[in-house]
């Protein structure tokens, strides 16, 4: 990365390794590690035990989207990405659901919540 200054070069890494916040931990097990999205369900069993989820930002970080109840959506890594790079349109969001258009289908994704 010649030429990228240490200030970039910190904000790329911080926008792609984060670590896992006891929110987000929280939220991945609450939704029993699976794809929130609707008709997924997915589960992705990992090699050592327990299994591989993601935690989507409905607001992206570099939008100023924050790791807060409301904000979070729990997704395999293939919504996730669809989620990131596709073109959501939000029409709804509460703390306790989503609702809107991702590539042109419509979905209603309920997040789990703390009690």
């Amino acid at each position: 990365m010649a030429g990228v200054s240490a200030e970039r070069c910190q904000a790329i890494v911080n926008l792609t390794i984060r670590k896992d916040t006891s929110l987000v931990r929280a939220l991945k097990k609450l939704a029993d590690f699976q794809c929130l999205f609707p008709g997924c369900g997915v589960r992705i069993p990992k090699r050592g035990g327990g299994f591989y989820i993601e935690v989507a930002h409905i607001e992206p970080v570099h939008a100023g989207g924050q790791s807060v109840l409301g904000n979070l959506v729990v997704l395999c890594p293939n919504h996730h990405k669809e989620f990131d790079y596709g073109e959501p349109v939000i029409e709804r969001q509460e703390l306790d659901r989503v609702q809107g258009l991702l590539n042109g289908r419509r979905f209603e994704i309920r997040l789990p919540l703390t009690n």
